[in-house]
Formats: structure tokens, C-alpha cells, sequence
């Protein structure tokens, strides 16, 4: 009498060795923007940093230095620093910077 083989169900595509492995990469992968999500806001790796809580601006370095394009000054107004940077944009010229 033959032997038949049973065909994967349909959809299947990846075994369940290869889900499993995905599935802790994705828990990986969620602890690690947990944790920059938390030393941010409560400066978990340097106590002495400018984090969330203490009044702290995570974005102000990063979206005030945008020079150029249609969004320049959306970004600076999200940073926080449309009049800083402008003063600090001309202090330098004034010194040749």
C-alpha cells in the first residue's frame, strides 16, 4: 500500500522554527524602542542629562539644525528655537563662521 505525504495547509509559507524566531526578533526589537522611549524621558542611562521630565527637548538638536526646504520653519517651530536660531544664525555670520 502507497504512502502519501500531506501537503502543508494553504498560506502556510514559513515553518513554525522560523515564526518562532520572528516573533522574538519582534519582542527584541519593541524592547529596545522601549528602551530609548525611557532614557529619554526619565534618563535612565545619565541622571544628569536634560531628559522629558525635567524639562529636556529630545527633537530641539535634531529639527533646528533644517536650513532648508518647505517644512524649515515648521521644524524650527517644533523644536522650539525659530528665534534662537535665527539669532544664532546671525551672531555667526557677524563673526564669519
Amino acid at each position: 500500500m502507497p504512502t502519501f505525504q500531506t501537503a502543508p495547509a494553504k498560506g502556510s509559507v514559513i515553518t513554525t522554527a522560523v515564526a518562532r524566531l520572528l516573533a522574538v526578533l519582534r519582542v527584541a526589537v519593541g524592547f529596545v524602542f522601549l528602551w530609548v522611549f525611557l532614557d529619554k524621558t526619565f534618563g535612565l542611562r545619565d541622571p544628569s542629562a536634560k531628559v522629558w521630565i525635567h524639562g529636556g527637548s529630545q527633537t530641539e538638536g535634531f529639527l533646528s539644525a533644517v536650513e532648508v526646504g518647505p517644512f524649515e520653519s515648521t521644524f524650527h517651530s517644533w523644536a522650539g528655537t525659530s528665534g534662537q536660531l535665527a539669532a544664532h544664525a546671525g551672531a555667526t555670520q557677524a563673526v564669519g563662521a
